[in-house]
């Protein structure tokens, strides 16, 4: 079982990076897209770490059950997710299919990377540190 599970994730993992677009010119300037998906995700990432900072620092994460975190952190997650999908034109993106977009390849590259870090880096995190998970929703 825990073969077929590996096998799926890795599989999957092939499957997203099949959707990236290799690099083909020496050093080539960033495209106008990639510039405004980038700035795109720079200002989300202070709107998100700032309501962090706001449920962390208020403790508002001590009455979150796993309900309302998954709701809060999949709210969170959602515009990033929904942009290439729903509103291509805020990065330039409108007349580009939607695998070619920088945004779709970057929402990969960063489920790959989210996937491995959560993945493998959880095993290090509670195996090797011997950290201690003590939410009560789980």
């Amino acid at each position: 079982v825990m073969a077929q599970i590996l096998a799926a994730q890795l599989s999957g993992l092939a499957g997203l990076y099949c959707l990236l677009e290799k690099a083909t010119g020496p050093l080539m300037g960033p495209s106008e897209a990639k510039l405004r998906c980038e700035n795109f995700f720079l200002a989300y990432a202070v709107f998100w770490i700032s309501c962090f900072a706001v449920v962390v620092g208020f403790g508002i994460y001590e009455t979150m059950d796993k309900w309302a975190y998954l709701g809060f952190c999949g709210g969170l997650a959602a515009p990033l997710l929904l942009q290439p999908l729903m509103l291509p034109s805020l990065t330039g993106e409108a007349g580009t299919p939607f695998l070619e977009r920088h945004c779709t390849k970057a929402n990969a590259w960063i489920a790959i990377y989210s996937f491995l870090g959560n993945y493998w880096g959880t095993h290090y995190f509670y195996c090797v540190l011997k950290a201690k998970y003590t939410m009560q929703f789980l």
